[in-house]
């Protein structure tokens, strides 16, 4: 066996790591993983609808012994509901002061390390994005341009609020 060979197959990932997903479009999104408590998959049954409440929440679940409010950010931002023909749900769960919330989306598309520098200021194409964009980045391999979303002003914000 090559030392010099295994050495260089087990470098060191640079930059920080980021969780991607979509909202069923091909616009991929991202979250940085720091902000992120963890990525569950829920059963369409164990959501319980909530009457008299903003559209944008799909309702709560029991995770662990722990109510979680669960967003739909497909309703957000492409104003279409999440559609699931697993039943199932993907949720991406962030902190929100005291309480977690269940961001819920279509599909995980996996982690991506990148460099800060990578990272380019440009404006979304969709103004309702504008105050949650953070910048995009192009992923390397497949040539994908992502949008890199800041959980903490979607949940500051809480637009499911109005």
């Amino acid at each position: 066996m090559d030392l010099q060979t295994t050495d260089n197959a087990l470098q060191t990932p640079q930059g920080d790591l980021y969780l991607k997903f979509d909202l069923g479009t091909a616009q991929q999104l991202a979250f940085p993983a720091i902000g992120v408590l963890e990525v569950v998959e829920l059963a369409h049954e164990n959501v319980t609808p909530m009457p008299n409440v903003n559209p944008l929440l799909l309702g709560t679940c029991n995770l662990r012994g722990e109510i979680l409010w669960l967003v739909d950010l497909s309703l957000l931002f492409r104003n279409s509901l999440i559609t699931t023909t697993t039943g199932q749900y993907a949720v991406i769960v962030v902190q929100d002061e005291d309480a977690a919330v269940g961001l819920v989306v279509e599909r995980i598309r996996g982690m991506a390390w990148l460099d800060s520098q990578q990272i380019q200021k440009s404006p979304p194409s969709q103004e309702r994005l504008q105050s949650f964009v953070r910048g995009s980045f192009i992923t390397p391999g497949d040539e994908n341009q992502v949008l890199l979303l800041d959980p903490e002003a979607l949940v500051q914000t809480r637009p499911w609020t109005e």
